[in-house]
């Protein structure tokens, strides 16, 4: 996610606020607080969700500090820039490659982490193992943590074949494509409980649900699609439309992108749900 305020402008007119709020709430009785909470946003993006839903949703008298990280630097200025906050912290981490130190090493977190969530992140992590691993680490004893990201969101796939496509194979040549390691699943919560019982976690909830995007129109879908695909800055200006076009053509012919009623479009996905303790 390269672009901060394009994505930011996504999320406000999207149901990304909505579902996550509601996440938060239907699981607000299993969570328990303390008092000097230090709490964790795992790939933050441009820190819209971390300020706008996670905050107010923390007990105010409970938490200390709230830290949004994101893989890109961009999004700890855009964070720092547009959503300021005393308890906020935006910092640039990679969950996938960076050490935990990288964190830590700062005093305000140097004994981890209280609370951690995570929502739409995991999917784009191929090594989930190491992943999770980093997330056990970082959370201290007794500590929660609360995701939610898409088993088999399309977007993902289609970046993959398009890719494949000319001229978009010589433009984006050698440059590595993520897909869900749930995407093709029968069973993905079922794969996912393993997988966070192997790391050494409690699962208190760990669920698969079916859901949808709905887009008011394709235009709509294509400023998402553009916002999520971390390369986009490789497509040059004027062959834009076109590959944007082209995705979700893709997403037709895999039937990924159902054409509703007044223009609005809508791509059904399968969500992972978990809370778990360590």
């Amino acid at each position: 996610m390269q672009k901060g305020d394009l994505y930011t402008e996504f999320n406000a007119s999207s149901a990304k606020y909505r579902d996550i709020a509601a996440l938060l709430r239907d699981h607000e009785s299993l969570l328990r607080w303390s008092q000097d909470e230090v709490v964790l946003d795992a790939g933050c993006g441009p820190g819209d969700v971390t300020h706008n839903v996670l905050l107010p949703f923390l007990p105010d008298a409970a938490v200390k500090h709230l830290v949004g990280v994101d893989i890109s630097p961009s999004m700890k200025e855009h964070g720092y820039k547009n959503f300021p906050h005393p308890k906020l912290i935006f910092d640039t981490f990679d969950l996938a490659q960076d050490d935990v130190t990288k964190l830590t090493q700062d005093p305000r977190l140097h004994d981890g982490f209280d609370k951690i969530f995570s929502f739409y992140v995991l999917n784009w992590i191929f090594d989930l193992k190491s992943a999770l691993n980093k997330i056990y680490t970082l959370l201290k004893p007794r500590g929660q943590a609360l995701f939610m990201f898409p088993a088999n969101r399309h977007y993902q796939r289609t970046y993959v074949e398009i890719q494949q496509r000319q001229p978009w194979s010589d433009i984006l040549q050698g440059l590595k494509r993520e897909i869900s390691p749930y995407f093709y699943s029968n069973d993905p919560a079922g794969e996912f409980t393993e997988l966070l019982k192997e790391v050494g976690f409690k699962v208190s909830v760990c669920k698969c649900v079916e859901t949808e995007d709905e887009f008011e129109s394709l235009d709509v879908l294509k400023k998402l699609i553009e916002s999520l695909d971390k390369y986009n800055s490789k497509i040059p200006a004027e062959l834009k439309d076109q590959y944007l076009e082209e995705c979700t053509q893709i997403m037709r012919k895999d039937n990924a992108l159902k054409e509703l009623d007044g223009g609005r479009v809508m791509v059904p996905h399968r969500r992972l749900i978990a809370l778990i303790e360590k």
